[in-house]
């Protein structure tokens, strides 16, 4: 399972690796936000459309934290590449959900995600 789950993941990164055209952005939640994907992409979608910019792919995982084993989502979603200055975030990916903020920021470790 460990197998098939770290090969999507490779795969993903390979499809979108170049960073002259695309972005990546992770996003990280904890299920007391939602323990549905699904609504926090429909959300990002939304706000994605705002600055007309369509999302080209999506992959998440979970995960149980080390410290306090509280279980929480991984989002990484593949955009256009923004050029932006500072590499600060447009507010319309500033996530929260049900009045809770959501983690969101540019990846800048690709490699972590596919070990």
């Amino acid at each position: 399972m460990k197998y098939k789950r770290n090969k999507f993941i490779i795969d993903f990164f390979r499809v979108y690796k170049s960073n002259s055209k695309y972005s990546m952005i992770e996003l990280g939640f904890d299920f007391s936000i939602s323990e549905k994907t699904s609504k926090i992409l429909l959300k990002l979608k939304r706000n994605l459309s705002k600055i007309n910019t369509p999302l080209l792919g999506y992959i998440w995982l979970v995960d149980k934290g080390d410290v306090y084993g509280n279980m929480h989502f991984h989002l990484v979603v593949a955009i256009k590449k923004m050029n932006i200055r500072g590499k600060k975030l447009p507010d319309e990916l500033k996530l929260t959900f049900k009045s809770k903020k959501i983690h969101s920021s540019f990846v800048s470790n690709k490699p972590k995600w596919t070990c």
